[in-house]
């Protein structure tokens, strides 16, 4: 693959990342608008590459299906909404990590801001919570530009040592509780709608980018 094309791979995932982000966050109409201009430009983007692309077509096809003046607020709501009590499908890591009532779940949103933290990346005036599905993708966005930075600017430690953050976080968080989530998502939507699709894609995307991700620093640099 040339300089440029490792450039495009990691904007892809930036751009998916962060889409995925604003995607589990509440669906106000000015964030719906900008979910469907990014998910025309992503589309764009050579996604069609790769396994997961699918799970996308999917996606789209769901957000396609929603008449105009269609509204994912009670629908978001009954699944995700914070504070509500017996919430269907929580969106923070502590409540799979920490159980939903025990005492470790402060532990493990503090350990999730530590982390990002360590990454240089702040958490101050986040949307959600540190350890919240959509807080924990926004921070692999961020790394994922800092590899593209790298990659740019050709200084092989940049992108070297954002490969590895992005691996380490990905198996230290999301890749550990995003299977019960999705399990529960499906669970509750019967597999079908938009965050149906949603939970399927993000899913899909993660689990392949752990596989990408250590297949790519094996064959750079000789390490997972």
């Amino acid at each position: 693959m040339t300089t440029e094309s490792w450039v495009e791979v990691a904007q892809l995932r930036r751009g998916l990342y962060r889409f995925l982000g604003g995607a589990f966050q509440s669906p106000n109409e000015e964030r719906m608008e900008a979910l469907f201009a990014a998910a025309g430009y992503l589309d764009t983007m050579g996604i069609e590459a790769f396994p997961y692309y699918l799970q996308w077509n999917a996606l789209l096809a769901a957000l396609e299906e929603l008449p105009e003046d269609a509204s994912l607020d009670g629908e978001y709501i009954r699944l995700f909404a914070s504070g509500v009590e017996r919430t269907l499908c929580p969106p923070t890591e502590a409540f799979y990590r920490g159980g939903a009532e025990g005492g470790d779940a402060a532990r493990v949103t503090a350990d999730v801001q530590r982390h990002t933290l360590s990454l240089g990346l702040s958490t101050t005036g986040a949307a959600e919570a540190p350890d919240h599905i959509s807080s924990e993708l926004e921070v692999m966005s961020a790394l994922c530009a800092r590899e593209a930075t790298g990659w740019t600017s050709g200084v092989t430690a940049d992108v070297e040592a954002a490969m590895r953050d992005q691996h380490r976080f990905l198996l230290a968080h999301p890749a550990v509780w995003l299977p019960w989530f999705a399990a529960r998502v499906r669970d509750a939507t019967g597999g079908e709608g938009v965050y149906g699709a949603l939970v399927d894609f993000c899913h899909g995307f993660v689990v392949h980018d752990v596989a990408y991700l250590e297949a790519t620093r094996a064959h750079l640099w000789g390490t997972t």
